[in-house]
């Protein structure tokens, strides 16, 4: 791939990103441990589901936030390999949102799953 180096603004926003991403894959990596701990001290095997998929789904969108994270950051420290970082960082960016984009699929099947019950009981 041609070498391409971006100027100074542009790596001060490609660091920007790179700190936000970290602090919100710190966000997700918190609501993963959240849940994986209430799956592990809840005594009702049926709500373990309920607890482990969203904490599934945070981790895996906490690795890919901070994959990405990783990526712009090394556009600001590599010279010549800045459209490389830049194409693996938009690759994460898209897997971290497919997760999202999942979560708030299963996110509506719970709450529907969960007024279907309420109508029936």
């Amino acid at each position: 791939m041609e070498s391409y180096e971006f100027g100074q603004d542009e790596n001060r926003e490609f660091l920007r990103l790179s700190r936000v991403l970290k602090l919100a894959s710190f966000s997700f990596f918190c609501l993963s441990g959240v849940s994986f701990f209430s799956a592990f001290v809840s005594s009702d095997t049926d709500k373990l589901v309920l607890f482990l998929v969203p904490g599934i789904l945070f981790l895996l969108a906490g690795i890919w936030s901070y994959s990405a994270a990783i990526s712009f950051k090394r556009i600001t420290d590599t010279k010549g390999e800045d459209l490389d970082f830049l194409r693996i960082g938009l690759r994460s960016l898209r897997i971290h949102f497919w997760i999202q984009i999942s979560f708030g699929f299963f996110a509506i099947l719970f709450l529907l799953g969960g007024a279907v019950l309420t109508l029936v009981s």
